[in-house]
């Protein structure tokens, strides 16, 4: 009988002991797919603290950050996505019986996105009625937009529309404040009578996120965002 029960203790031991070296690679693993299905992109850096074996075995991970290049969230892409998040409860049994990654909570975290010139001008495109050869640049200040007008061949030329990024209800906006017809301003219209172009509606990103900073560097849209 205590030969027996000595040969369980063993056995046990061992599967303790393989699953002990094992779950981190499986962890790493599951997760890799799951943000290639959240957050597709051509690149992405995953990083996790394996430092608690006990606390990952419980099905937790203290800390993750993915570093991702080229990240498509429809309909934008972005240049650069990271994300930190914190004390990652996840489904071990799925885990281990489908290899897949499951979150079950999330204890807080953070996420930042650039948005190059390049790519919001590909957003635009098709989405700014009546202005064709449409072009965007981005400087410390404003975002510019330039393109070219015709209406009905009673008004043509060349419009300029300036605006700054702002954030309102979760959604990354750009509101209109300068408005050019060929070098001509129009002193209050687009305060007026331009409404606000919305870029991004942050209740569509994979996990609940409040976008809290947005500003304008290195010609691109730099956004911040809590996740809850």
């Amino acid at each position: 009988m205590k030969k027996f029960l000595l040969l369980i203790i063993i056995l046990l031991l061992i599967v303790f002991g393989i699953g002990w070296f094992a779950l981190p690679k499986m962890v790493e693993s599951g997760l890799e797919g799951y943000l290639a299905e959240k957050v597709p992109s051509e690149k992405i850096e995953v990083k996790m603290d394996l430092q608690n074996p006990l606390l990952l075995l419980a099905g937790t991970v203290s800390h993750i950050r993915a570093d991702g290049s080229r990240v498509t969230l429809d309909p934008l892409t972005y240049d650069h996505l990271t994300i930190d998040l914190n004390h990652v409860k996840f489904n071990m049994l799925k885990l281990v019986t489908e290899h897949r990654f499951e979150p079950e909570s999330i204890g807080g975290g953070t996420l930042g996105a650039t948005l190059t010139a390049a790519d919001l001008q590909t957003y635009l495109q098709g989405r700014v009625d009546n202005i064709d050869n449409l072009q965007v640049e981005i400087d410390d200040r404003q975002i510019n937009v330039t393109g070219d007008v015709d209406l009905a061949g009673l008004l043509s030329g060349t419009v300029l529309v300036s605006g700054e990024p702002l954030l309102y209800d979760n959604v990354l906006q750009i509101r209109p404040t300068d408005l050019k017809f060929n070098n001509m301003g129009f002193a209050g219209v687009t305060t007026n009578f331009m409404k606000p172009i919305k870029v991004y509606d942050f209740r569509d990103f994979p996990w609940p996120v409040t976008a809290n900073k947005v500003e304008l560097s290195n010609h691109s849209v730099v956004m911040t965002a809590l996740v809850r």
